[in-house]
């Protein structure tokens, strides 16, 4: 069982940050990434490294079940 490390931490800056590796990918087959935070956001008090794997989960799934061309929206509030 992993013990989360918990952490305040910016959830834009993480979001940003992964979406930037998944650019090429994206580009590659025509899929337009958009990352929608609406304006600052607190910190968060969470696990950096669970929290990025999630995020990596759901974007491996986002990019498995959307077609060439379409479109991948991330919204935080």
């Amino acid at each position: 069982m992993v013990e989360p490390q918990k952490e305040h931490f910016p959830i834009g800056e993480l979001v940003s940050d992964i979406l930037s590796t998944y650019q090429l990918k994206a580009e590659q087959r025509n899929i337009r990434l958009k990352l929608d935070a609406l304006g600052m956001l607190p910190a968060v008090f969470a696990d950096i490294g669970l929290t990025e794997r999630i995020f990596q989960n759901l974007l491996d799934n986002a990019f498995k079940f959307t077609p060439d061309g379409g479109q991948i929206l991330i919204a935080l509030s």
